[in-house]
């Protein structure tokens, strides 16, 4: 019998690490099982980030409701930026 629990992967490390290199070769060798979830955070986008697909820009009133509204699952601030993982 299969387990109808979701078992979630989570990739942590800092910029440049390789996350997205590493999620990028697992979804292709598994394409059904894995799903990417989009981050919020209050910087400004880099060059080449898209808006929903990278991060979710927002700004730190929205942020701040997001928190407010207990949207994340974890959040936290690093150089003056805040970052969030959201519940669903």
């Amino acid at each position: 019998m299969k387990s109808k629990f979701i078992k979630p992967l989570v990739l942590v490390g800092p910029s440049g690490s390789g996350k997205t290199t590493l999620y990028d070769h697992l979804k292709k060798l598994y394409p059904q099982k894995l799903v990417l979830s989009v981050s919020s955070t209050t910087r400004k986008p880099r060059n080449g980030e898209v808006n929903g697909v990278h991060y979710h820009f927002v700004t730190m009133d929205e942020f701040k409701k997001e928190v407010t509204d207990e949207k994340f699952l974890e959040y936290f601030e690093v150089h003056g930026n805040c970052y969030g993982t959201h519940t669903n």
